[in-house]
């Protein structure tokens, strides 16, 4: 099978165009052919199908179109020629069979034979070359990418054309180059090299008036049609035609004539690293961009030391044989203490020396040079790296102007100005790719997912040249073991002394750097690295910069262009962790308990902002409010700390940053307790209290809510006696211990009455009607949340009715009722300035109700959606709930009892971790239903009896019913029905008791029915 691209895009067998081969499949069959034995990614053929605006169905309609595809390639022996590779497509076709590839073969077939001085038959291996072209490059496909390929296709066609008319006039034959030329300039209107050939040929005809008359037509033309003048080359040969220079007379014999004849390809690229490691993300990126016909500048840009050379040099090696007519490497010296940055004049200079043009003919200004540049390269392919660029000023002169050419430029700064450029910035390694260099370079043999490594991975900070020296380092001193090299990197003064090799050092890159900002810029660099947190706003910057807003603004925009802070999200701005360091030396902070004067601006501004209890503010600044009530406690800043712990209770509370509520509390107790401050005390206690209930340590929570129950009882503070009170009942509900925890409710309800506290008696009343509920009570339940709803909207507390609709909501689920749950939760998401627990509250509950009405993808997306929050708020309690959910769901909707064992079993150990007998026996119950489902008797037995045991030992009756009906269902599989009955029937007497619906099922068990135990 023979495929064409020059022309039709067109498969043939024996001469003849396979048929039917639609408009879908032939920008696929183009795609793959012209990528030869590279695989295309499935979301490249996306792209160039629906014109970079796919469809949300795209693949399911790329598949049919593949398939087809597939059928219609299919070799004799019915084996496939159009394959799956991972995410992409790959088409087997030999170079012998593509005719755009053997025209690339014979014209670097011709190439080394012009080079051997073989001119005559170069000439006749590019004549054959351009007698496979059978029309228009893919005449027949449309669409974006397809105009771009053919322009490029185009371009290289002419290129030959204009190669072989070369040859002809060095051989002496410009008659021939004078009669056929016309019809290139014709078909190439704006483009002077055939116009340069054509009045070389004509002139050594004799025919020097013609010759002048060309360049006239010529300069009219490109006015007209481009509003230029002819460029330097052609303004060249039009004055040394006037002048009648001897040196333009034909050849005495076959040496190179003074045409614009091209000398052989230049490629000095650097040696490609060979502990080149990783990547792989950004190499798929840039090749995916180097694929991209309509992409002429690639601009990498990142921190020192962070492989930008590297990169894109690995990347031009890779890249190198799409571009014949040189790769070329230019070092712009940017940041260098040895040499100034590169003048673009000077910068171009080299590069015009490098391909091939006399000194002589360089003119002497950077425009002339520009300008003499781009005409050099118009119609050619030539791959340029501008290494360490200072800015866009001294790059963008450099730019070629043909569309055949990449350029790959690196820099310290963005290059935000460059002329159509694709921006690719570079971050630090992943930890995997970084443990696999330090690997590759320290030639240890420890495996790269190993502890130590990962340590000196943590140390070094992901950068790839920390890795790289302090891998060399380990490699040359054999005594060195890794601990040795980690415990060095651990010393102080600090890393960045250990972090060398040889005479090359990691601070030398940061020197260069800093070295190279404006004074202004230095000393907000070595400020900054004051502030206590991971990121910095604008207005924090201002604060410790003691300046405007806009200004601080500006000054992180401008270190963030250097690279030396990255914005990790929007306004936000980070240190790396090793330029932090730096930075820190730089600025000599005095020891503890010494502030700083601009470290105490800061901590008054993030004090005002955690007082002003703006919400969106606060979840925006999350991040830092914790690390800088960190920094008042180490400085005993006693006031700020105990005012930061309850500014910020509410607020980490709602949004589930429990571990971070613990350290900020923690530290709350001590600051207040060491002022003295009885009332700051206890309620730093109770809010700690409530965190450690949280997170499931209830020893701790009992023993910090009773010492702040005590000391708010000595105040006579009863409003602050009411709120530990219903901790307390809380911690005991959590315990299961639903009696004790009913009574430090009623405890509560009176006190708040009795104070006027409606939004206070509304929250006690919700929580005693959870209580209720695990008794049994439903009817009480039910009456204790209507009057609690009541009380919510009465007050408009939007909180407070958010959480009475979940339990209502909870209750419906306990009769069986989804679609009266679904309405409640409803109501909740419409609800505004949900926090990120109660997001993921709701996810979990949607999970549950969707899985009860059959709708079992929606349940499972978000089960993972619930899950994923609850784990990153550090939500034990909840995350073991989901967990159980989501096992249940993997067992009984998709029968998938492998995955629903793990996850009932991780739930099983969290809850036991977090000392919480509810979700124990709820995931004890999850697992004996899937052992029982799979015939596993014994085990299911065991795991009932232990949910039954325990959910009897904390009142739980509903639960208690569950596991009972559990082991009578085991019970008759293992020693018959007799055996059985007892526990069916002690079942049947607590469904009963409680009002709910499972007693129909077991009842009709116990008549001889069918048992569903395993399915509830």
């Amino acid at each position: 099978m023979e495929f064409r691209i020059l022309g039709p895009v067109e498969a043939r067998v024996a001469g003849r165009a396979v048929p039917r081969v639609w408009a879908k499949e032939r920008i696929i069959l183009a795609s793959l052919l012209l990528a030869g034995d590279r695989p295309v990614r499935t979301e490249t053929l996306i792209g160039r199908i629906w014109d970079g605006e796919p469809p949300p169905n795209a693949r399911n309609l790329l598949y049919p179109s593949i398939a087809r595809l597939r059928h219609q390639l299919a070799r004799p022996d019915a084996r496939d020629r159009l394959t799956r590779a991972p995410g992409a497509y790959l088409l087997d076709a030999g170079a012998d069979d593509v005719d755009y590839r053997r025209f690339s073969e014979l014209r670097k077939q011709a190439r080394a034979l012009a080079g051997h001085g073989e001119r005559a038959e170069a000439a006749r291996v590019l004549a054959d070359a351009e007698r496979l072209v059978s029309g228009t490059p893919l005449q027949n496909v449309s669409g974006d990418w397809a105009a771009r390929t053919r322009r490029r296709l185009a371009e290289e066609l002419l290129r030959s054309a204009i190669e072989r008319f070369e040859l002809i006039l060095e051989l002496g034959r410009h008659e021939e180059v004078a009669g056929e030329v016309p019809e290139l300039v014709a078909a190439n209107p704006e483009n002077e090299r055939p116009v340069a050939l054509l009045m070389l040929a004509l002139h050594r005809c004799g025919r020097s008036g013609e010759a002048l008359a060309e360049y006239e037509n010529a300069r009219r033309r490109l006015d007209e049609r481009l509003g230029v003048a002819p460029g330097t080359a052609l303004r060249e040969l039009h004055r040394r035609i006037l002048a009648g220079d001897p040196a333009l007379d034909p050849p005495a014999s076959s040496a190179a004539s003074v045409a614009s004849r091209s000398p052989a390809p230049v490629n000095d690229l650097p040696r490609d690293v060979g502990t080149f490691t990783g990547r792989r993300r950004e190499m798929e990126a840039l090749l995916a961009l180097a694929d991209d016909d309509s992409v002429s500048v690639i601009a990498i840009d990142g921190m020192p030391g962070v492989g930008k050379t590297t990169l894109a040099v690995h990347l031009a090696h890779r890249i190198a044989a799409r571009y014949p007519d040189g790769c070329l490497f230019l070092h712009l010296y940017g940041h260098s203490r040895d040499r100034r940055p590169a003048d673009p004049a000077e910068a171009l200079g080299t590069l015009l020396r490098k391909i091939g043009v006399e000194p002589d003919l360089v003119p002497a200004d950077t425009d002339g040079r520009s300008e003499l540049w781009r005409s050099r390269l118009a119609h050619r392919r030539v791959l340029v790296v501008l290494d360490d660029a200072l800015g866009v000023a001294q790059v963008n002169p450099l730019l070629p102007g043909g569309a055949g050419c990449l350029v790959i430029a690196t820099g310290r700064r963005a290059l935000a100005g460059l002329d159509d450029a694709r921006p690719l910035p570079l971050d630090v390694l992943p930890p995997d790719e970084a443990a696999a260099l330090f690997v590759r370079v320290s030639g240890t043999d420890l495996a790269p997912s190993g502890p130590e490594v990962a340590e000196i991975v943590r140390l070094c900070g992901h950068l790839p040249l920390a890795l790289q020296l302090t891998g060399n380092r380990l490699r040359h001193r054999a005594r060195w073991t890794v601990a040795d090299l980690a415990r060095r990197l651990r010393a102080r003064p600090g890393r960045l002394a250990e972090i060398r090799a040889e005479d090359r050092r990691l601070r030398t890159a940061f020197e260069l750097s800093f070295e190279g900002l404006p004074r202004p810029l230095q000393d907000a660099f070595r400020l900054l690295s004051l502030h206590p947190g991971p990121t910095i706003t604008a207005e924090a910057a201002g604060a410790l910069l003691n300046m405007p807003q806009t200004r601080a603004e500006a000054v992180l925009e401008e270190l963030a262009d250097h690279h030396l802070l990255a914005e990790t999200e929007r306004g936000h701005h980070r240190f790396h962790d090793l330029l932090h360091e730096y930075a820190q030396e730089l600025a000599d902070p005095p020891p503890p308990p010494a502030v700083p004067g601009s470290v105490r601006r800061l901590l008054g501004h993030y004090l005002a902002l955690a007082e002003s209890a703006d919400r969106t503010r606060l979840e925006e600044e999350s991040g830092n409010l914790v690390p800088v009530t960190a920094y008042s406690a180490a400085h005993g800043l006693d006031d700020y700390t105990g005012r930061f712990g309850d500014a910020l209770a509410d607020h980490l509370e709602e949004s589930g940053r429990w571990d971070d509520a613990l350290h900020v509390h923690r530290a709350a107790v001590r600051a207040r307790r060491a002022q003295g401050d009885d009332a700051g005390t206890a309620r730093a206690l109770a809010h700690l209290a409530r965190t450690q209930w949280r997170t499931g340590d209830q020893p701790a929570a009992l023993e910090s809510a009773a010492e702040a129950l005590r000391i708010h009882q000595r105040l006579g503070d009863e409003e602050g006696t009411a709120g530990v009170l219903d901790q307390l009942g809380l911690i005991h509900w959590t315990r299961s211990e639903f009696d004790v925890a009913s009574g430090y409710f009623e405890q509560a309800l009176r006190l708040r009455r009795s104070l006027g506290d409606q939004s206070g008696e509304a929250t006690t009343l919700d929580h005693a009607a959870i209580v209720r509920f695990h008794q049994g009570r439903y009817a009480e339940a039910v009456g204790l949340l209507r009057e609690a709803l009541k009380l919510h909207e009465a007050a408009g507390d939007r909180v407070g009715e958010r959480k009475t609709l979940n339990n209502l909501a909870e209750l419906e689920i306990t009769f069986e009722r989804p679609r009266a749950a679904l309405s409640y939760f409803q109501r909740i998401g419409n609800m505004a300035g949900l926090s990120r627990q109660h997001r993921a509250n709701l996810l979990h509950n949607f999970g549950r109700v969707y899985d009860k009405l059959g709708r079992y993808d929606e349940a499972l997306v978000n089960y993972r959606d619930a899950l994923a929050i609850y784990s990153e708020i550090g939500d034990r309690r909840g995350e073991a709930d989901c967990l159980v959910n989501l096992g249940e769901h993997y067992a009984n909707a998709a029968g998938r009892d492998g995955e629903a064992l793990l996850h009932l079993n991780k739930a099983l150990q969290l809850a036991r971790d977090i000392r919480e007998p509810f979700q124990q026996v709820r995931a004890l119950l999850g697992l004996a239903r899937t052992h029982h489902r799979a015939g596993r008797a014994s085990a299911a037995l065991t795991a009932f009896e232990e949910a039954r045991d325990l959910a009897r030992s904390v009142g739980d009756a509903n639960q208690e019913a569950w596991a009972l009906w559990g082991i009578g269902s085991v019970k008759a599989v293992l020693h018959g029905e007799v055996a059985a009955r007892p526990f069916l029937r002690r079942s049947l007497q607590l469904f009963t008791a409680l009002g709910l619906p499972p007693a129909d099922a077991v009842r009709a068990q116990l008549e001889g029915g069918t048992d569903a135990s395993s399915h509830a």
